[in-house]
């Protein structure tokens, strides 16, 4: 237990990175960690405002009973997805494998310390979608006080299970892909086809009534707002009872967290058993299991080829292109929103966002549905930008870069032109079968080719601008840089930020549309020449 103690304040005493922040010396660098904190705070902020609002929407559809039950399915959902990217780095670290080993630390002591530290990730995760929700519920519906108990354990119990089922899914994911030649290819093609049973999922377990929502008439004919309200509510009604049909547990715990004090501690005690036991056998194996973990090299007989030379732009292009493809991870990551973008542009020729709003029957406000899918596109396809994590991937070896015998400006323009290499493919693609999937005007054909292609170009450079005021050299995974870095986060963050105009341009009449994007976009190419600017004259030398 003692050992247990130990390790897991060392697991802790850098959480969210408020020991260096504490500890450091530099002005400037607490007053990057300042703002970085502000900025976490602002987005926490907008995360709570989102979920309070979805709740207090199911409340006033008169389906708010379902809120325990629903968003407990998001918020273990939620802690599973954080354990799953975090597993890796937080579990199954390949780097201080050697120096555990020779100390004398048992297994289990480690193992269950760092799954103790992925439990309080977990908490925080679960914490922001459950307590907003619960408390709209308590607000709203006004349940018994043997909700609040429930409640309360409900925040400490959901995690659990989620913890120790990323546990083996991360022991399963990495033996299978350390063991395979083509590593990144599996492991992209494995996160596609996570994100795609993400979509597929709820409308499976449902049986299709996810789809009756989207046609209901939601104005038309007449009805008046208590009918509408009654006929949507009666819709969502059926999906949540079916949901709760196909899996039975649902209906169980919304009826525990409801104020079934003794299920709920029956629950989490069951729960516990699971992660003693998931602790124990990953502890008592550990050393063995991280060992079989770590991935297979295979030598090859170095040959001599033909030498040739290049310019300094190609090389440095080519060094970024053999650092993105040997990480499974910072492929997987970017490489989703561009193919999720192609997906779009085919769905696009069976059902077309008009359509949509016209079987929605006559809604109050006009909207201009055509006119946002420029802004839609342009978002998707370059939302998880390469450059935000692209100095922060050099790791160790930036000592390396800086002392090439090339100039800063020409090493940030490779990462940005080798960006934009990576996203022409997937824009091409995406433009050509619009050419035949969607009809529109000669003007809303050229902003559909200029706005996305702006975009793509503002997410490069913004991303690199985020990633040279906020790099991240110090890590122990690729995940680490790619998913949890403050530079991949304020550069999504922009990138949404910057998208904001598009909501504003599909509310304004037809006549306005083409002026007030060409407005957008000739904003977006000057901000983005200003953020060039400011990242050409970075001082390489400077960055530690």
């Amino acid at each position: 237990m003692r050992e247990f103690v130990v390790l897991a304040k060392a697991e802790m005493v850098n959480w969210f990175g408020r020991n260096v922040y504490r500890n450091t010396k530099d002005p400037a660098e607490r007053k990057r960690r300042t703002l970085l904190r502000a900025t976490i705070a602002f987005l926490l902020v907008v995360a709570l405002g989102y979920v309070a609002g979805g709740a207090y929407g199911l409340s006033a559809l008169h389906v708010g009973s379902y809120i325990p039950t629903l968003y407990t399915i998001v918020a273990a959902m939620v802690v599973l997805l954080v354990g799953l990217i975090t597993v890796r780095g937080n579990l199954y670290r390949e780097k201080d494998r050697e120096m555990l080993s020779a100390l004398p630390v048992r297994g289990l002591p480690i193992a269950a310390a760092r799954l103790f530290h992925m439990y309080l990730n977990g908490v925080v995760a679960a914490a922001v979608v459950l307590v907003p929700s619960y408390v709209v519920y308590a607000v709203c519906e006004k349940p018994g006080a043997a909700f609040y108990p429930c409640a309360a354990l409900s925040l400490l119990v959901i995690p659990i299970l989620p913890t120790a089922i990323a546990a083996w899914v991360g022991i399963l994911v990495t033996a299978i892909l350390s063991r395979m030649r083509h590593k990144v290819l599996a492991e992209v093609l494995l996160a596609i086809l996570a994100v795609v049973g993400l979509f597929v999922l709820p409308a499976v377990l449902s049986g299709g009534k996810l789809s009756s929502l989207s046609s209901l008439n939601l104005s038309g004919g007449g009805k008046t707002n208590a009918e509408l309200t009654e006929e949507i509510s009666k819709a969502m009604a059926d999906v949540m009872e079916k949901l709760e049909t196909s899996v039975p547990v649902l209906s169980t715990w919304g009826k525990t967290v409801r104020g079934n004090a003794a299920g709920m501690a029956l629950f989490g005690l069951l729960s516990l058993v699971v992660f003693l036991l998931t602790a124990l056998v990953i502890g008592r194996n550990f050393f063995s299991i991280t060992a079989k973990l770590a991935p297979a090299a295979v030598h090859r007989e170095y040959r001599m080829e033909r030498l040739s030379s290049r310019s300094a732009m190609s090389a440095l292009v080519r060094k970024e292109a053999k650092r993105y493809f040997s990480s499974g991870v910072y492929v997987s990551n970017t490489i989703i929103g561009a193919v999720l973008t192609v997906v779009i542009a085919v769905a696009l020729a069976f059902v077309s966002p008009s359509e949509l709003l016209a079987k929605a029957g006559n809604i109050p406000v006009n909207i201009n549905a055509d006119a946002v899918l420029p802004f839609l596109f342009g978002m998707c396809i370059c939302m998880m930008s390469i450059t935000a994590s692209a100095l922060s991937m050099e790791g160790k070896n930036w000592w390396i870069v800086k002392s090439l015998p090339v100039d800063g400006r020409s090493i940030l323009g490779a990462k940005i032109l080798f960006d934009l290499c990576i996203w022409a493919p997937f824009y091409a693609v995406t433009e050509i079968v619009l050419l035949f999937t969607f009809r529109t005007t000669v003007a809303g054909r050229i902003l559909l080719l200029l706005l996305p292609a702006a975009y793509i170009v503002f997410a490069a450079v913004w991303g690199m601008f985020c990633n040279v005021h906020f790099p991240k050299f110090h890590w122990e995974n690729a995940t680490e840089a790619v998913k949890q870095s403050a530079a991949a986060g304020l550069a999504i963050a922009g990138v949404l930020t910057a998208v904001i105009p598009g909501v504003a341009v599909c509310l304004l009449p037809e006549a306005y549309v083409t002026p007030v994007s060409a407005g957008v976009l000739a904003v977006l190419l000057l901000v983005t020449a200003l953020l060039y600017g400011r990242v050409a004259k970075t001082n390489l030398l400077d960055m530690n």
